[in-house]
């Protein structure tokens, strides 16, 4: 990974929160808000294959 990138990812991810796992959500935001599925050919632990199974099952939901 480039020091750049890796310097902008420390910068600007934070930790989960218990909140983040624990609140109740209002409105389901993917409703309104495009998503996107990235297949990583050369993922070690979700085959290629399996990750076109989520996003099929994500469209269908």
């Amino acid at each position: 990974m480039p020091a750049a990138e890796a310097t902008l990812m420390a910068a600007t991810q934070r930790p989960v929160r218990d909140v983040a796992l624990s609140e109740e959500a209002t409105h389901a935001a993917w409703h309104d808000i495009p998503s996107w599925f990235l297949i990583p050919l050369a993922d070690k632990n979700i085959p290629a294959a399996v990750a076109d199974l989520i996003v099929d099952a994500a469209k269908s939901a």
